[in-house]
């Protein structure tokens, strides 16, 4: 389900280097990690909610999350029964997890109308 979330976001979001961090040895990492001129570096979990408004974590995920909710990590979440895109930075993953796709996100795009630009700043001053 992530991966059509993965490309999108691949192909959109400017300037900046995108990898896809596929790893068995440390549970719970972020899908994507990306880095921005300046060295600045995120960390981004990327999920995809079917139906309702439930994100499913793994417990790995969740550790991971609180374990760096001080840093640049964050949960991006394609709302597919809004239609909407919606970024949480990772020290709102407990919320996150009690009120789902409901919990007030940092930004949140129309899927057909995304401000990637605004989205990469998003993501580079938080």
């Amino acid at each position: 389900m992530e991966n059509k979330l993965y490309k999108r976001v691949k192909e959109n979001l400017p300037n900046c280097t995108i990898n896809k961090l596929e790893n068995r040895g440390f549970l719970g990492i972020p899908d994507l990690l990306i880095g921005f001129s300046g060295l600045k570096f995120v960390l981004i979990e990327l999920k995809v909610v079917e139906k309702g408004k439930k994100v499913k974590f793994s417990p790995h995920q969740i550790a991971f999350q609180l374990k760096h909710k001080d840093l640049p990590c964050f949960v991006l979440v394609e709302w597919k029964p809004k239609d909407t895109l919606l970024l949480y930075h990772a020290n709102q993953v407990e919320a996150l997890l009690e009120c789902g796709c409901e919990l007030k996100p940092i930004v949140s795009y129309p899927m057909k109308e995304i401000l990637w630009n605004m989205l990469r700043l998003k993501l580079i001053t938080v």
